[in-house]
């Protein structure tokens, strides 16, 4: 699924519609691919910078919203010769010992810590802030889904999110069997009616609730995976 602020829908007319990836969207799906392929070994602020670059082409909102499903295949880590939070101790214990005001006076907080941790003032400072997301190393990329497949994990994800704002689902089926299965697998509220077409099956939704659970919209939301 994907969060709150990258849902995409049009409420024209007073409806509801998801605004879902087209055959035209393929190319962009590429392009993030690619995009992540490129900086494999760059930080997460030099793939946002790139990520961005696509923005100004394409809607903010799908290009996040297909780099979020990617991310999921993206192994981001942390490098640094000494532990982050090792070094900010130091260099900030330095500091006040050495009371900094001026450069001069940083610099040899920085060598008194690097000595104090057996490395160079130069792999100090890089490490006091590694641990920051946009300072993460893009280290690994394995993506299971091609840009067509990309853009289908899209439309399913996209129309999760939006379920999460249902106040129910209707649905009209002649075999109800194995979607009343997967309902009562995943505890969901239900009502089922028999009608000259077939059946009617009206699914209660998180809004519905007198207490909305995230619990409850998660499994609701799952429920697309089984329809």
């Amino acid at each position: 699924m994907l969060t709150k602020d990258l849902l995409r829908v049009s409420r024209a007319g007073g409806g509801y519609y998801p605004q879902f990836a087209d055959r035209e969207d393929r190319p962009l799906a590429a392009r993030v691919i690619e995009s992540y392929r490129e900086n494999v070994g760059e930080t997460r602020g030099t793939l946002d910078d790139a990520l961005a670059d696509l923005e100004s082409e394409y809607d903010f909102k799908l290009v996040r919203g297909l780099a979020k499903l990617l991310e999921r295949d993206a192994t981001f880590e942390t490098r640094a010769a000494v532990d982050p939070e090792r070094a900010r101790t130091a260099a900030f214990g330095a500091a006040e010992d050495v009371g900094v005001i001026s450069e001069a006076e940083r610099e040899r907080a920085l060598e008194d810590a690097a000595s104090a941790l057996d490395c160079t003032p130069a792999a100090l400072e890089n490490a006091l802030f590694a641990d920051r997301d946009e300072r993460a190393i893009l280290a690994d990329l394995d993506p299971r889904w091609s840009p067509e497949e990309l853009c289908v994990q899209y439309d399913l994800s996209l129309a999760q999110t939006a379920l999460f704002d249902a106040t129910d689902l209707t649905v009209r089926t002649s075999d109800p069997r194995a979607l009343v299965s997967s309902i009562k697998r995943l505890r969901l509220m239900y009502e089922i009616e028999k009608t000259p077409e077939g059946r009617v099956i009206e699914i209660t939704g998180p809004t519905r609730l007198f207490r909305r659970t995230r619990r409850y919209g998660t499994r609701f939301a799952r429920l697309l995976r089984f329809a």
